[in-house]
């Protein structure tokens, strides 16, 4: 622990009646003591050795401001303030695990629902996972190899507000799937589908332009 809180009032009227070096080796003692965040050890040598002291005098601020334990020496503010700082970090760990938990099962939960979409060349925006489920049904129902520009026919699906022919589309698309002209790959795109509104047609396919797709 290299921070702590230092009352100035409460430690300069705990330590009056001690002389300007005792002060200054208790002070020693206390960064000890939060330094390595444990007591002080038993061995009153090896404490004099680190806080450049005696061993009279290590003896007096041990009976003044520690309390004897089985194999160490305790002072009961220091524990205080280091529980309240485990305590604290114990805490602040639990939030960050918490919120990445929360951000993890937000993403896993993204990736199941673009998961069980179909393939497509573009992301589905997050705020449309769950917009246009009619659009999912359009396009799932697309032959594999015409599932192209998905952003541009879902913008024109929207701004044409076609979930509400979505029956009559699906319907005229699932039937023209069989025919053997769409099974060869003779087919139009999903976008000019969209744009020449070609479920209108009555299930008539448009003729093919000098070999090329339409």
């Amino acid at each position: 622990m290299k921070y702590y809180n230092h009352h100035i009032g409460d430690f300069k009227k705990d330590t009056s009646y001690l002389t300007h070096e005792e002060r200054s080796i208790y002070l020693e003692m206390i960064w000890l003591y939060y330094d390595q965040e444990r007591p002080l050890p038993k061995d009153i040598k090896l404490i004099a050795m680190k806080v450049q002291s005696t061993l009279s005098q290590i003896e007096l601020l041990l009976s003044l401001y520690f309390d004897e334990d089985k194999d160490c020496y305790r002072h009961k503010r220091i524990d205080e303030e280091l529980n309240k700082m485990y305590d604290k970090s114990e805490k602040a760990r639990q939030s960050s695990k918490c919120r990445w938990s929360k951000e993890k099962n937000r993403t896993e939960c993204e990736r199941i629902a673009n998961d069980i979409l179909p393939n497509t060349q573009d992301p589905i925006p997050k705020t449309q996972i769950y917009k246009y489920v009619r659009f999912e049904e359009f396009w799932s129902t697309l032959l594999p190899k015409r599932r192209v520009n998905r952003k541009g026919c879902l913008d024109k699906w929207k701004k044409n507000n076609l979930d509400s022919e979505a029956d009559k589309i699906i319907s005229w698309l699932k039937s023209m799937n069989i025919t053997k002209e769409w099974r060869e790959g003779f087919n139009p795109s999903p976008e000019v589908i969209i744009n020449q509104r070609r479920w209108e047609d009555g299930g008539l396919i448009q003729p093919r332009i000098k070999g090329r797709v339409l």
